[in-house]
């Protein structure tokens, strides 16, 4: 029923474009397609964002409510001015964060906005099994369409939760997911055991979770979203290929919800190493000596002497 309606009201407001607003669209996010909303946020411009704040709680609200919306609508729009205040926005929060994150690593009343910090290992107090499901490079936008393909598909899940966090810098996927699969910042990763059992993307943990106990982690690994954006990242279908993908994810958790006993008390948490950008980019600053690269980060040994801040900004670099 959810699926026509959101139907129906998709084709109404393509019609009637001049009846849509910023409550409606929020409003149709769960019942219709990634591509569909998207042609729906491009026919209307959300308020102009205000300035990032400088709270972490204040930013992911920000970033969720203001920049995201009106990333969205930039993106799909092409409206010049609107990207212009895009990255002064984006500038704005890449300085906020290189402040806070030296800090979010060494302090506990910070730590718990980073995303490798959220989950503890296992503890014999927990009363739930923990399935961590970690899909590789998955951004806010393509959450909303996952949980929506999810919703569709099985009535066992309950949401609880629902929230962005930050995640680990470098942002790539061989610093960034250690980081989040054992629960350390990625410096440490390489002397730290995983969170739990790791299961890869084509080999289900159903039958280790039905014999498990409360306080134990099972993690599953998906190489999607990522995967296909690499790989077909020229491709004019390129978001229908990957809303396939995520509705194929989908199934096999509606799956593994459906077939597993009752009696098992389990809490999945759905969440990513890193996320994307809404756009393609090409890399025009030179990749410092003794660095390497991976799209649009480095890392390596600089012979640079870097202030207390941890941090030199040199023209986009």
């Amino acid at each position: 029923l959810g699926e026509a309606l959101g139907d129906a009201a998709y084709k109404y407001f393509r019609n009637n474009p001049a009846h849509i607003t910023e409550s409606r669209l929020t409003c149709l996010s769960p019942l219709i397609g990634r591509a569909c909303w998207q042609q729906l946020r491009g026919l209307i411009a959300p308020p102009q964002p205000t300035a990032c704040p400088d709270s972490p709680e204040a930013v992911l609200a920000w970033f969720r409510n203001e920049y995201l919306p009106y990333r969205e609508w930039q993106e799909r729009s092409g409206n010049q001015q609107a990207h212009d205040r895009v990255l002064e926005l984006a500038r704005q929060f890449a300085e906020w964060y290189l402040g806070f994150y030296p800090k979010a690593l060494v302090a506990s009343s910070a730590s718990s906005y980073l995303n490798f910090f959220k989950l503890k290992r296992s503890q014999k107090d927990d009363p739930y099994v923990t399935l961590l499901v970690v899909l590789d490079g998955l951004h806010a936008a393509d959450a909303r369409t996952f949980l929506q393909k999810l919703q569709t598909k099985t009535g066992r899940l309950t949401e609880r939760q629902n929230e962005v966090v930050f995640t680990a810098i470098p942002t790539v996927t061989e610093f960034a997911k250690e980081a989040l699969l054992k629960g350390v910042p990625p410096k440490d990763s390489a002397n730290v055991e995983y969170l739990g059992k790791i299961f890869p993307e084509r080999k289900t943990p159903l039958s280790c979770l039905d014999s498990a106990t409360p306080g134990e982690i099972f993690i599953w690994r998906i190489q999607e979203p990522d995967s296909t954006y690499h790989s077909r990242n020229f491709d004019e279908m390129l978001e229908t290929e990957v809303e396939g993908e995520l509705l194929k994810v989908a199934d096999k958790l509606a799956e593994v919800a459906g077939q597993l006993s009752g009696q098992i008390p389990l809490r999945i948490i759905v969440t990513s190493d890193h996320g994307r950008l809404l756009a393609s980019s090409s890399r025009h600053v030179r990749v410092p000596d003794g660095m390497k690269a991976h799209g649009r980060a480095a890392w390596g040994h600089m012979q640079r002497d870097f202030p207390a801040s941890g941090y030199i900004i040199d023209d986009n670099c």
